[in-house]
């Protein structure tokens, strides 16, 4: 499924316009992302929860390849990756 297909769903099933169901679509997929960006969590009971996790980044060593020594690195630099974990509710649908 797509997000067109989504929109069409959410329209058919709560019998909306599709501009308005692609409207409230597009608000919450904003919302979710702006959240995500502070490093907050968006809890949706039942169905799960997306999150925000700091991935360490290796430490870039330009040309010539030396190894790099432990003092000289100055700053650990890390990359935020949106995560997500199903709740309970929605872990069991999907099982059966």
């Amino acid at each position: 499924m797509n997000k067109n297909d989504l929109i069409d769903s959410i329209a058919k099933t709560a019998s909306l316009p599709k501009q308005k169901s692609e409207k409230a679509f597009d608000a919450v997929i904003d919302i979710i992302t702006d959240t995500l960006r502070r490093e907050k969590r968006v809890r949706l009971t039942g169905f799960g929860s997306f999150y925000t996790v700091k991935k360490e980044l290796p430490p870039q060593n330009p040309p010539p390849k030396k190894p790099l020594k432990k003092k000289k690195l100055k700053k650990r630099q890390y990359k935020k990756i949106p995560a997500f974990s199903p709740g309970k509710t929605l872990k069991e649908a999907v099982r059966k």
